[in-house]
This record gives C-alpha cells, structure tokens and sequence, in this order.
C-alpha cells in the first residue's frame, strides 16, 4: 500500500533539519498496514494516517536523533528516552502519542509473549482396600 504520510508531514511534528524520512514512513506505514488496517482493527482512515506518522517519527528518533528527557546544565547531564527501561513504543513521545491514538490496543502489545497453556485433568482414583 502507498505511504499515507508525507516527508513533510512527518517534518512537522520533528523539530530537526533532516528532511527525508522515507525508510521511518516505510516502516510505519508497514506496521500500521500489517497490523491496524489490514484486519481491519482501526477503521478510520484519519487515524490510520496520524498513528502512522507518529509512528514514523518515533522510528526516526529511535534511529537518528535520540529524544532527550532530562537535560540539565550545572555539572552537564543528559538523559534520553530508551536509554533506561523504556521499551518499544514508550521509549519516545512520539510512540506513547501513536499508542494513544491505538484505539484497538494491538500496538501496545507489540513484543509482548502469548501465553498458552492446556490444562491437564488429573483424576485422582481411591485405592480399593
């Protein structure tokens, strides 16, 4: 499917000089064709179009520019998102707004384990004395 976002449209949300994001599109608009539109999960396609732009620039700054969430000057520290326990989509702000925007929850289990079990029936016999 064509991307539904833009090179510009992604810029809009970034505050960066990189203008070209198309591998970030490509990747978003690959999630979000694979999982939300596809099985038709999300239906809107307003929705479809900013879940994947949103998604776009969190794959960007996961790649190029890592979002800072502290910064302080005295002493000079930074922190940044994904650099401690953030995982997938939490580690920047613009992957929590893509979730948000999720209304099926299927991007917030992403990488999350199915579990299955079958449980066994055990019958327990008296012995005959």
């Amino acid at each position: 499917m064509a991307n539904r976002v833009s090179d510009a449209e992604v810029a809009a949300i970034l505050d960066t000089t990189v203008s070209s994001f198309t591998p970030f599109i490509t990747a978003a608009n690959t999630l979000v064709t694979t999982m939300l539109a596809t099985p038709a999960k999300v239906t809107n396609t307003t929705l479809l179009k900013e879940i994947e732009r949103w998604l776009a620039a969190h794959f960007f700054k996961c790649s190029l520019e890592m979002q800072e969430k502290v910064h302080e000057v005295g002493e000079t520290k930074a922190t940044f998102f994904g650099a401690s326990n953030e995982k997938l989509l939490n580690s920047t702000l613009y992957g929590q707004t893509a979730l948000v925007m999720d209304t099926s929850g299927t991007l917030s289990n992403l990488g999350k384990r199915i579990g299955r079990f079958k449980p066994i029936l055990a019958i327990s016999r008296a012995e005959d004395a």
